[in-house]
């Protein structure tokens, strides 16, 4: 029965359910979103996704200008790849060791910038991804990649202080979707009722 403010939980529902607080119960993770003022606890896909639990922010890029004033700061290197950066081709078939020389780039910046990757931020290891107009910045468990931990969290909050003067660029959610523990997605998690 509903009362027009909660409708009855169907089974994909509580399959959801399940696998959400399946490693971390929902106290938990509403004590971890309350906590954390711009990373997102994001649920795994899994599956053959082989993805894993990670905390995520993005940031707008607005300029190239903009990109290299973040990586100051946040104390990443930007380091530039010679102009003529050789990339992958589609289609083409390359041997793992020819593909793993091919430096990753930021997509649309002359001359190319490194993809950051993995790099530590306030003693933090957070792996950094530039997309057209974003930066994404995500973190899981040192010793156990596929998982976030208090340990995660607490490390988060030590990198979140780097990011307050940069609350303008926070994109919130960072991942659309119900895998993202956002105000949006999940209110139930910021809300005094829940």
């Amino acid at each position: 029965m509903s009362d027009g403010f909660h409708k009855p939980m169907s089974t994909e529902d509580a399959r959801w359910e399940a696998y959400l607080y399946e490693r971390h119960s929902r106290e938990e993770l509403r004590h971890w979103a309350r906590s954390l003022a711009f990373f997102r606890f994001c649920r795994a896909f899994g599956g053959h996704a082989n993805d894993g639990d990670c905390l995520r922010v993005a940031l707008a890029v607005a300029s190239e200008q903009h990109l290299c004033d973040l990586f100051a700061q946040l104390g990443i290197p930007l380091e530039r790849l010679p102009a003529d950066n050789p990339v992958p081709q589609v289609g083409v078939h390359y041997s793992g060791t020819e593909f793993a020389r091919f430096i990753p780039a930021i997509a649309g910046f002359h001359p190319p910038i490194r993809q950051p990757r993995q790099v530590r931020i306030a003693g933090a290891s957070v792996f950094v991804w530039g997309l057209a107009g974003r930066l994404e910045l995500s973190m899981s468990d040192d010793d156990a990649p596929y998982e976030v931990t208090a340990r995660t969290v607490e490390q988060a909050r030590a990198v979140e202080e780097l990011l307050r003067p940069l609350a303008g660029a926070c994109i919130d959610p960072p991942q659309e979707g119900h895998h993202c523990l956002s105000p949006k997605a999940h209110p139930e998690l910021w809300s005094s009722a829940g």
